[in-house]
């Protein structure tokens, strides 16, 4: 492999491992958010996962300054990421989209996710 190829080649895995170390901390904060999500049975448990999402808050904040600040990934990083991280990916969204529904439907459960939006 010539010099400037394989430059080429160590800045391309270089930058998707990157990518993908911000992704993989991207996926861990949203598998803790629906974790905490999991618990919430009933308006006292609403509380409870408030407080304990308000404690992890500046840790999920920092993960998403970490990944805005990043420059958009080259068409090929954002292959292998998809090939590397999309069914991962897939499965984290759909639990907490699943979670978000069951909260929905508890009384008290529109206001309580309405109310995370407001977390600082």
């Amino acid at each position: 492999m010539r010099p400037t190829l394989l430059a080429a080649f160590l800045i391309s895995v270089t930058g998707c491992s990157s990518y993908a170390s911000v992704e993989r901390e991207q996926l861990a904060a949203l598998k803790e958010l629906t974790e905490v999500l999991s618990s919430v049975k009933d308006e006292s448990t609403m509380a409870a996962a408030r407080a304990e999402l308000e404690k992890r808050f500046q840790h999920f904040e920092q993960i998403a300054k970490k990944a805005k600040a990043m420059s958009r990934p080259s068409p090929e990083v954002q292959r292998q990421l998809e090939v590397e991280l999309g069914p991962e990916k897939v499965r984290a969204f759909d639990s907490l989209r699943n979670e978000v529904r069951r909260i929905t439907a508890l009384p008290g459960g529109e206001e309580f996710l309405k109310g995370l939006g407001k977390l600082r």
